[in-house]
């Protein structure tokens, strides 16, 4: 399977407000034409919120500490997107389902069947 689009998109669920007053951040994961969704298992002030860099403006405690999750998070789904692409291209080796991206679900990581990819991930994300 030749990937020709791979993209990583993060969103404020504005709908979803909890009782502190901040919206849930989610990500879409895009390749070739084939969408996966999934929460971040982040929230945020919705006024911080910057839809254009997907990111939370400013300096404060609040935006320092989302904007390092969000980028730990970003590293964690490029590493398991060239991971499982160089997987394809070895026989007989780990993809999950033949696609190249694996399911999200887990906090800040990514649910994986191989043990060692999920420790690797999961150590780069702490």
């Amino acid at each position: 399977m030749k990937i020709e689009k791979f993209k990583v998109l993060l969103y404020l669920k504005r709908s979803g407000l909890d009782k502190s007053g901040k919206a849930p951040i989610m990500g879409r994961i895009t390749v070739n034409r084939t969408m996966a969704q999934f929460s971040c298992k982040l929230s945020c002030t919705p006024d911080l919120w910057n839809p254009r860099e997907s990111r939370l403006n400013g300096k404060s405690r609040e935006a320092v500490e989302v904007n390092a999750k969000i980028d730990r998070l970003l590293l964690a789904v490029k590493f398991l997107n060239e991971t499982a692409v160089e997987s394809i291209k070895i026989p007989g080796s780990y993809c999950y389902q033949g696609c190249p991206f694996v399911e999200f679900g887990d906090p800040l990581g990514a649910r994986t069947q191989d043990p060692i990819l999920k420790r690797d991930v999961l150590y780069q994300l702490s």
